[in-house]
């Protein structure tokens, strides 16, 4: 377990986990203050509705929020990590994987790995946005021939 530990901390895991939470996390913002928006009994909603800016404001707070809460949580997820590498990996494996990272182009993936998920991040963004559409366009189309299709020749 110790090697997958080294591994981890060597691939800077909590470097990836940031990256990962500066892209997911704004998008959840954006959710979750759209279904809190869904509440009309709350004063307090109410008024940060109507309070210019308030829902940028709301996401930007629940943003920074969230990620202190994971990063409040990232040795947790490191030491899940951990385990994995070391259910998938022998000890013999990992000491060769950690040489690798190690060695100098290994300690080269190592170190432009975030600048090269950095770049190709918005780059699978603006694809994964085409295919959602191109998603939602089918499932549209399919609801109209499955569902409604379906139901109207039922009744």
């Amino acid at each position: 377990m110790n090697s997958a530990r080294q591994l981890i901390k060597l691939m800077h895991f909590d470097q990836t986990l940031d990256q990962m939470m500066g892209t997911l996390i704004p998008t959840m913002g954006k959710g979750v203050v759209a279904q809190i928006e869904q509440d009309n009994s709350d004063s307090l909603i109410q008024q940060i509705k109507t309070t210019p800016g308030g829902r940028e404001g709301l996401e930007r707070i629940f943003d920074e929020e969230m990620l202190k809460s994971m990063r409040s949580r990232y040795p947790e997820i490191l030491e899940a990590a951990a385990r994995e590498y070391a259910s998938a990996f022998t000890s013999a494996e990992l000491d060769r994987i950690i040489v690798f990272y190690q060695s100098g182009p290994g300690a080269k993936w190592v170190q432009l790995s975030p600048q090269l998920q950095q770049s190709i991040g918005p780059i699978a963004g603006a694809i994964g946005r085409q295919a959602g559409i191109e998603a939602g366009t089918r499932m549209m189309e399919r609801a109209a021939k499955e569902l409604v299709s379906t139901k109207n020749t039922s009744s």
